[in-house]
């Protein structure tokens, strides 16, 4: 936020919506920003948690949870400044959640599949 100059007194609240969002396209709403500074994060829905948890076990599906959490609302901070400009929005999300985790992995290649799990859901 610093970085990019957003004062915290734009975000007037945060909320986690329990029921399924989905955008126009069809896709699953992962979080969205309204005029107002309220920003909303949709978790994903059970069935696909139960699958992705067989998938990568209970401990990286802790992390991945974790992980998409901290990149929708990183995602949404950034499109209180950048409202309509969603190219540069997803670029500063994975640039600032790359930043955030750079000192968490000791191996660029763990960083790497991190950010690949998180950004292609």
């Amino acid at each position: 936020m610093k970085r990019e100059k957003i004062s915290k007194e734009e975000i007037k609240n945060v909320q986690i919506r329990m029921f399924p969002s989905i955008k126009n396209n069809g896709n699953p709403l992962i979080g969205k920003c309204n005029t107002q500074g309220e920003i909303f994060l949709y978790p994903k829905r059970l069935e696909i948690c139960i699958k992705k948890i067989k998938k990568i076990k209970p401990e990286g599906f802790k992390k991945y949870v974790e992980g998409r959490a901290r990149a929708s609302l990183i995602h949404e901070i950034l499109h209180l400044k950048y409202e309509s400009d969603e190219n540069k929005v997803k670029k500063l999300t994975k640039k600032y959640f790359t930043i955030f985790h750079r000192n968490q992995y000791s191996k660029l290649s763990e960083l790497t599949k991190y950010k690949e799990m998180i950004f292609n859901y």
